[in-house]
C-alpha cells in the first residue's frame, strides 16, 4: 500500500513529466523535476507539512457543531 506522501509525489512527477512533454522536451529536465519534488515537499499539501497543517487548522473558538469533526 503506498503513502498519501508518495501518491503526491508521483502526482508532481506526472505534472512535471507532462508538462517537459506538451513544450517539446527532448529529454527529461531532471532540474525542473527536482524543483517540483521540492516545492510539493516544502510547501505540502494540508496534513503533511507543518507549516500547511498550521494554516489549515481551527483554533478552538472557529469550532462549531458543523465543522467539529
Amino acid at each position: 500500500m503506498t503513502s498519501v506522501r508518495v501518491g503526491q509525489i508521483e502526482a508532481a512527477i506526472d505534472q512535471e513529466l507532462d508538462r517537459q512533454a506538451k513544450n517539446g522536451a527532448r529529454r527529461i529536465d531532471i532540474h525542473a523535476m527536482a524543483e517540483k519534488i521540492e516545492e510539493l515537499l516544502r510547501d505540502g499539501q494540508p496534513g503533511y507539512s507543518p507549516r500547511a497543517q498550521m494554516r489549515s487548522a481551527k483554533r478552538p473558538n472557529e469550532l462549531n457543531a458543523s465543522n467539529d469533526g
